[in-house]
């Protein structure tokens, strides 16, 4: 009997011997298919077996194919594609109580606001900031802001800066006029703005403007006024542009009488499309003054005209303010609203 060791070399011999004669047979087959394809495409049919359709070519016709020319291939014509047609600004509209809803409207591929309702784009409230807040505010407007620095109890009073002058509109803004703050020294309101080096900038600034010159004239200013303020503040500053206040019609003076609250309606909704073409805040004041009619509060007006407002106006404002602000981490908030953390 054979000892392990011969067995298993036996059983490796047999095992080279049909690993062999299995590679012999696969060559062979494959040396005879190859051998058949050949012989079939020398009698002229095709690599599969098919006929081949294609004729060889003559002698011939394979020297006059070399000579010929080569044809460009045909190509189709562009066709143009259909100019888009111009954007339509809205119409005016009219305030039928429906502001707040909307329907579906064909997409274009401009991203521009061109006109909307100034209370859709307007910013919404937050938490109520801490009076610390002002200690880094200017404020750039005409009388009606230099309200805030006459009466008592208002925080702004004592911790903000004001570029504010009497009589001055958007034009001496961009113009670099020479006006009078309320201490009687003469300013350049752009100059004593980036002086002031301020964090945030409120804008109260059109009904000066709107009491002697269209429309037109103060969009095309207060874009330019914009323009400079973004681009000669340093990155980072907050600007808040103010919507024009609401008026109380029966108390317009006779110079007054082009002021209306329509107008100022109308106004406001391109102030707002205005602030969100440079990036800046639109802030709607008329919801903290205007009553259900759509006129200023008659406890809000003061003494003076239609638009001049009451030490309780300002009071209402200065609270509009403390609550509609950007949330920012150096911000203080009070305790039990929104964003406060307790220190």
């Amino acid at each position: 009997m054979a000892n392990y060791r011969e067995f298993y070399e036996q059983t490796k011999k047999r095992k080279r011997q049909r690993s062999l004669r299995t590679f012999l047979l696969v060559l062979c087959s494959f040396l005879a298919g190859v051998a058949v394809a050949c012989l079939l495409m020398a009698v002229g049919f095709g690599p599969f077996g098919a006929p081949d359709p294609t004729p060889a070519p003559t002698p011939e016709e394979v020297v006059a194919s070399s000579e010929a020319e080569p044809t460009a291939a045909p190509t189709a014509e562009p066709t143009p594609e259909p100019t888009p047609e111009p954007v339509q600004a809205q119409p005016a509209r009219a305030d039928d109580g429906s502001w707040n809803t909307s329907v579906p409207v064909a997409q274009t591929i401009s991203a521009e606001i061109h006109l909307a309702d100034h209370r859709l784009l307007a910013l919404p409230a937050n938490g109520r900031v801490d009076p610390s807040y002002f200690d880094s505010v200017t404020f750039l407007g005409d009388s009606l802001t230099q309200g805030f620095q006459i009466y008592d109890g208002l925080n702004a009073r004592d911790r903000s800066y004001f570029c504010a002058y009497k009589g001055m509109g958007v034009k001496q803004v961009v113009d670099n006029a020479t006006m009078k703050n309320m201490a009687g020294e003469s300013q350049i309101p752009m100059e004593a703005l980036l002086a002031s080096q301020p964090d945030k900038v409120y804008i109260q600034l059109g009904v000066n403007t709107l009491n002697s010159t269209t429309d037109e004239s103060f969009i095309a200013y207060y874009d330019k006024m914009l323009e400079r303020l973004t681009t000669e503040l340093p990155e980072g500053v907050e600007i808040y542009v103010q919507a024009l206040p609401p008026i109380r019609e029966e108390r317009r003076l006779s110079n007054q009488m082009s002021l209306t609250n329509e107008r100022f309606r109308l106004v406001n909704d391109q102030l707002a499309v205005l602030a969100a073409k440079w990036d800046v805040y639109f802030l709607n004041i008329q919801e903290a003054l205007m009553d259900e009619s759509g006129q200023l509060r008659s406890e809000y007006l003061g003494t003076y005209d239609c638009v001049h407002l009451s030490p309780e106006g300002y009071r209402a404002w200065e609270e509009y303010l403390m609550t509609h602000t950007v949330y920012n981490p150096r911000n203080l908030y009070e305790a039990g609203t929104s964003y406060y953390i307790e220190g």
